[in-house]
């Protein structure tokens, strides 16, 4: 199933079709692509949908977690449903959330900086230029670039 990314009205929402997210998602980069690509939301599609594929059946999503081997694990879920019926956090919603923060930080370091201040920067502690098809994949990356950021704000 593999498909290219395609742009939704060019600048305002990118598509990610399920296969190209399980290389991308849970390494933040499409909230890092987000900011560089000039992308203007970010929608998952899985918020809580406890089926298999087609809604055949319900499944348990704490024993079926790829929705009877549909989709990349955790995918069809953010939230796993809680005893009292609240939500409950699952790994991938926190590893999305900590995204978000990093891409608030870059977009304050942007209004001091400059947008491409804040890309450049972004590109020097990756040791390239990001795109939706190269990325780093190591955790020292974030840490290092969330690190960085987090200095240069101190510092204004």
């Amino acid at each position: 199933m593999e498909r290219k990314l395609s742009m939704i009205d060019s600048d305002k929402i990118e598509f990610i079709p399920v296969d190209s997210l399980q290389k991308i998602f849970m390494k933040k980069d499409p909230l890092m692509c987000k900011k560089l690509q000039k992308i203007e939301g970010f929608l998952h599609w899985g918020y809580n949908y406890y089926n298999s594929q087609y809604s055949i059946r319900k499944i348990d999503p704490y024993r079926v977690i790829d929705a009877d081997d549909a989709f990349p694990s955790g995918d069809s879920f953010l939230v796993y449903p809680g005893e009292d019926g609240n939500a409950v956090e699952s790994l991938r919603l926190l590893v999305l959330e900590e995204g978000f923060e990093d891409c608030r930080a870059l977009k304050l370091l942007e209004q001091y900086k400059g947008k491409k201040y804040v890309h450049n920067l972004v590109n020097q502690i990756a040791g390239m230029n990001i795109t939706f098809e190269k990325y780093p994949v190591e955790s020292e990356f974030f840490e290092n670039l969330r690190a960085r950021i987090n200095k240069e704000l101190d510092e204004i």
